[in-house]
């Protein structure tokens, strides 16, 4: 099991734990079905009909400068789930994996999910310019 929570800056690595827990936990009911790779994402299908994805976009620059009640945000690419892997709108948890220095309150937050994948914003307390990753976890149904 994977065990680094912390990286060189001393912010949450999510990703860490967000993998230990799939890992230790299962996702669904009964046997794996199907398992497998695609693009950022590691998915698994359960004869209950449980299907779940797990990944880590890779760090994007984005400009965090459009105002936001108390604060500011950017929106998020479009990011997209394994092709076919759920009939529904999945439950989604995105957090915040690895940001740039003086970036310690950006936040992801969702606001469209679909079957096919979720777009979303990232918000922060600071304008600025910042590199941001997400570690993202999606558990939903295959059938």
């Amino acid at each position: 099991m994977s065990t680094k929570y912390l990286d060189s800056t001393g912010l949450a690595y999510f990703w860490d734990k967000i993998k230990d827990y799939v890992d230790s936990h299962g996702g669904g009911g009964g046997d794996i079905v199907e398992s497998g790779t695609s693009g950022i994402w590691k998915y698994r299908k359960w004869t209950d009909g449980t299907a779940e994805c797990w990944g880590r976009t890779a760090a994007k620059n984005y400009a965090v400068t459009s105002p936001y009640v108390n604060g500011w945000y950017a929106n998020l690419d479009q990011i997209t789930f394994p092709s076919g892997l759920f009939v529904d709108a999945p439950i989604v948890n995105a957090t915040r994996a690895e940001t740039g220095s003086g970036a310690a309150l950006l936040f992801p937050s969702l606001h469209t999910v679909t079957s096919t994948g979720f777009k979303g914003f990232i918000g922060s307390v600071s304008s600025g310019t910042y590199s941001v990753s997400l570690s993202i976890m999606a558990k939903g149904r295959w059938k």
